[in-house]
């Protein structure tokens, strides 16, 4: 659903994921996808992208529109970054 919803989800946004500990119980990844093999879990996902937010495309990472993550127990929300953040215009005067 993540791959659908966050084009959806206007600059300055928030994306909330809960529930993210059942990824893991032994009996739930019993199937896969074409998008979502077996042996996937959105908490390895999620390490993934917090390499992403920390080197902003360097070390092999992807620089994209997250702007935060803040994560507790079973649960993230994600921001997404604002329009004037998501441009490389300089402004002069």
């Amino acid at each position: 659903s993540f791959i659908k919803l966050w084009p959806t989800v206007k600059p300055g946004g928030l994306y909330f994921i809960e529930d993210i500990q059942v990824g893991k119980w032994r009996g739930f990844r019993r199937f896969s996808t074409a998008n979502c093999e077996k042996e996937f879990t959105f908490s390895h996902k999620l390490q993934e992208w917090l390499d992403d937010l920390i080197y902003q495309g360097g070390y092999g990472s992807h620089k994209w529109d997250v702007h935060f993550m803040f994560c507790q127990a079973e649960a993230c929300v994600l921001g997404k970054k604002p329009l004037e953040s998501q441009t490389n215009l300089v402004k002069t005067e």
